[in-house]
């Protein structure tokens, strides 16, 4: 299906559909500079300020498998302004809480709307573009969306220099009211089904309700669309795997300064920005979604297996590690565009539910990787070995699932790709 005559422009595309996916990374990264100053305000412990952190991640993790299929039902619009106008308001009654029990419970919600509103941002795309062009919207949304996390904390640093901690959630309130706003005036419904029912004349799409459950059940059965979603869940673990061990390697046992650390990171957040935009390019030529994912996956996997010979030889270094770890995530940036659509591409009007599947299984496969981690760091006396260890075993993974499954199976950019069998059947 080619693009929506109703769609709008590619650039307004990727702004809008880039500001909505970095959202729950601007919420987290934005308190962070503000922990201390909300324990002393309230009168908790650091560790309880961390809860906040934890309700966020609830409310981002489950609210998509319920309003990933509702948007599939009732349009894209009314859900992304709903959770839009949920994030607003529960950031300005954050902005004002006195109690820290209503903080968490703002906070959970501020996770409910941006985690909609984040998957959704996927799901329009998916609407409106297939092939090369949705990879290259993905690829270019992405690099807006990795700017969230490279800049929030700074700005949360300066919003405590202008004033307390609340200014920070007062920030988040005018975020969410510009992310209400844009949705209203320049998203317009993109939900197939929709479309095609108001072509028609119809006030409703003439599709049969059907349970949510057999439209996951549908998503899941799909060996491609399943297999391209392990990939980018597994590769993403890796990387999570990278976020939560490289702290400790770096200042605990490579014996580097937080300041030097900070500038890793940022080093690294870069190389991810950089392979989204390299995706984008590639997209632009045509360039095989497969053969990228293919490319992506045997590079960083040799990288990995590369930082745990040395690690484990007692040969690797500071300069090194930074290296291997930029190779790693300039990969999971060329990565990730061709395989959401990849893991899209046959979803057709049920875009919704494949989207919030696919983001369950990639945030809960990262969330699996980094306790399995802490739970080994703290077993084993080898930080290094552990944190490269895991990264090359979830790597390996993601290569075995692409080879026997993937591979087989055809390329992501089919410019007629079949749908769903059971979702197919549904409209």
């Amino acid at each position: 299906m080619k693009a929506s005559s109703v769609s709008p422009s590619f650039l307004k595309l990727v702004i809008i559909c880039g500001v909505l996916t970095a959202f729950p990374s601007m919420s987290i990264d934005l308190g962070l500079p503000g922990f201390a100053e909300v324990a002393e305000s309230m009168g908790v412990s650091m560790e309880q300020v961390a809860q906040t952190l934890s309700f966020f991640f609830l409310g981002f993790s489950i609210s998509p498998l319920i309003c990933g299929p509702l948007s599939d039902r009732i349009g894209r619009r009314p859900v992304l302004l709903s959770a839009c106008a949920v994030y607003a308001v529960a950031s300005l009654l954050a902005t004002c809480a006195t109690a820290f029990n209503m903080l968490l419970l703002w906070r959970l919600l501020q996770g409910t709307g941006a985690g909609i509103a984040a998957v959704l941002a996927i799901t329009v795309i998916r609407d409106y573009h297939e092939g090369s062009d949705a990879r290259r919207l993905l690829s270019y949304a992405a690099v807006v969306r990795i700017i969230g996390p490279t800049t929030a904390p700074s700005i949360g640093n300066l919003l405590l220099l202008l004033g307390s901690w609340r200014w920070i959630y007062g920030f988040m309130t005018v975020g969410g009211v510009l992310m209400l706003w844009m949705v209203a005036f320049a998203l317009p419904e993109s939900s197939r089904t929709r479309l095609e029912a108001a072509t028609a004349g119809l006030s409703e799409p003439r599709a049969p309700r059907r349970s949510v459950l057999k439209d996951y059940a549908a998503f899941l059965s799909d060996r491609l669309s399943l297999s391209y979603t392990l990939v980018m869940a597994l590769t993403f673990a890796s990387h999570f795997s990278y976020v939560t061990g490289s702290l400790y390697v770096f200042i605990n046992v490579l014996h580097i300064s937080t300041v030097a650390y900070g500038a890793v990171f940022a080093i690294t957040a870069l190389c991810l920005m950089l392979g989204s935009f390299l995706s984008g390019q590639l997209a632009r030529h045509d360039l095989s979604g497969k053969a990228i994912v293919a490319v992506a996956l045997a590079v960083s996997l040799v990288s990995s297996l590369a930082t745990l010979t040395l690690a484990a030889t007692h040969h690797l270094d500071e300069i090194t590690l930074t290296a291997l770890l930029c190779v790693n995530t300039l990969c999971l940036g060329l990565l990730t565009p061709c395989a959401q659509q990849g893991a899209m591409e046959r979803a057709g009007a049920f875009a919704g539910t494949a989207s919030a599947l696919m983001n369950a299984m990639t945030t809960g496969m990262g969330a699996i990787a980094s306790y399995v981690e802490g739970a080994l760091l703290e077993k084993f006396q080898a930080p290094a070995v552990v944190m490269s260890g895991q990264m090359a075993f979830c790597l390996a993974l993601a290569m075995v699932i692409f080879v026997t499954v993937v591979r087989r199976k055809g390329a992501v950019t089919d410019p007629v790709a079949a749908p769903l069998p059971e979702m197919d059947r549904a409209h």
